[in-house]
């Protein structure tokens, strides 16, 4: 490693974290309201739009139908996507990037398998709706295999430094994986396997099961987080995402939430939406 880089990313680090190992870059969540439809029972994936001012996606976990629902930052309804002749198995995570045709893009990860007996994943791919209430929206589906057997994951992350998607897996034990895959490549592909994240060995977490994350839109703040915690990456320049997650996070500042699984970066903020009907919107902003 160069000179440069180990000294950008000691900058990183040292902007990211005090010594408590606390993020000095965010202050506490504020609640920014409820949300307002009924039919976001389960939320377990979110992003911040590409295209609209404070807008957000989410979706449902395991059970719902393939549809998308647009918010706020308040949680207020602006309209739903629904994509009813598609299957949703268990969709888990959602990420917004770039289509191969340079524009806007959201990636849903329908990635879910507690049981671990699928075969393949899939992602879904399709332009970003530009109306949150049309439902003559398409998809695009990536089916993708692990090297090495099936896994459960809740996690998906688009690289905007290189159009990688990431998925993470949701582990039991002390550590979780990280798969790769060109978000512009043709149906069927095999996933590479480029890290493992070990928060429970390095005694930074009681828990290893990461339940979502998001990748800042100009790629560097990478976010993870378990249930109970979020977990931040300050990304050098030049720094690939495995290199990056090999360094020590700091602890950002998570509210208490209910089956706590969905985080969207949007600017220098992050939001966080627990499950449950009319579950609270929180923002962690700059202190």
């Amino acid at each position: 490693m160069g000179h440069g880089l180990l000294g950008a990313l000691m900058l990183g680090l040292a902007a990211c974290g005090d010594d408590s190992g606390e993020c000095e870059n965010w202050g506490e969540p504020v609640s920014t309201g409820t949300l307002a439809s009924a039919e976001i029972s389960e939320a377990s994936g979110l992003v911040a739009s590409r295209i609209h001012d404070d807008l957000f996606w989410t979706h449902n976990d395991a059970g719902d139908g393939a549809r998308l629902f647009a918010l706020d930052s308040s949680g207020a309804h602006e309209g739903t996507v629904d994509f009813s002749d598609e299957d949703a198995k268990d969709w888990e995570d959602i990420a917004a990037g770039v289509g191969a045709d340079g524009n806007p893009w959201l990636y849903i990860g329908d990635i879910g398998d507690n049981d671990l007996s699928r075969d393949e994943i899939r992602v879904w791919r399709t332009a970003e709706p530009s109306d949150p209430k049309d439902d003559g929206i398409e998809l695009d589906k990536l089916d993708l295999s692990y090297p090495d057997g099936p896994h459960d994951a809740e996690t998906l992350l688009f690289d905007p430094r290189d159009n990688t998607l990431y998925v993470i897996t949701k582990s039991d034990g002390d550590q979780a994986e990280v798969y790769a895959v060109d978000a512009h490549a043709e149906d069927d592909q095999e996933l590479e396997h480029v890290a493992s994240i070990d928060l429970v060995a390095r005694g930074l977490a009681d828990d290893a099961a990461l339940t979502g994350g998001d990748i800042s839109a100009a790629g560097d703040w990478i976010l993870l987080r378990t249930q109970g915690q979020v977990f931040a990456w300050a990304r050098a320049a030049g720094s690939t995402l495995a290199e990056t997650l090999d360094l020590e996070p700091c602890l950002a500042p998570t509210p208490t939430q209910d089956n706590g699984e969905s985080l969207a970066m949007d600017g220098d903020s992050y939001f966080t939406v627990g499950e449950g009907t009319g579950a609270p919107v929180w923002q962690a902003s700059p202190p």
